[in-house]
């Protein structure tokens, strides 16, 4: 490994991009990239290259869904060699969010919650009991 992954801080919304450069062998090595220990496929999510010793992984309009460890390990014949780094995505809006409606949630106990909201963002909450939308 000539030059490992670095840690990375990113913007919600926004492409982003981790590189590593990978010292060139015989054979060429097939390069694999990790996130929290699940392998990465070239989709529509993910761009996966390596061209000129240098492995890279962009994905467009992060979310704060992505934040978390990446790995990229490049294996031939001859070993293996990998290189890890923490991806950390901010955001200061509920739209990095992917939105999620919870249905059928119970407690039998005191819930408190708090919510600092910025922004333009509706925000729509409701408590039902038996059905029963209740009201304060």
């Amino acid at each position: 490994m000539i030059e490992p992954l670095e840690d990375k801080t990113s913007k919600a919304q926004k492409e982003t991009t981790l590189q590593c450069k990978i010292a060139g062998g015989e054979p060429t090595a097939s390069i694999h990239w990790y996130k929290d220990n699940k392998e990465l496929y070239e989709g529509k999510r993910y761009h996966l290259a390596y061209a000129k010793d240098v492995a890279t992984l962009r994905f467009a309009d992060s979310t704060v869904n992505d934040s978390g460890s990446y790995r990229c390990e490049a294996v031939n014949k001859l070993g293996r060699v990998d290189t890890e780094c923490k991806l950390t995505v901010e955001c200061k809006s509920l739209r990095c969010f992917k939105s999620k409606r919870i249905t059928n949630f119970c407690w039998t106990f005191v819930f408190v919650a708090r919510y600092n909201v910025v922004g333009a963002t509706l925000l729509e909450v409701s408590t039902t009991k038996r059905s029963k939308d209740l009201v304060q």
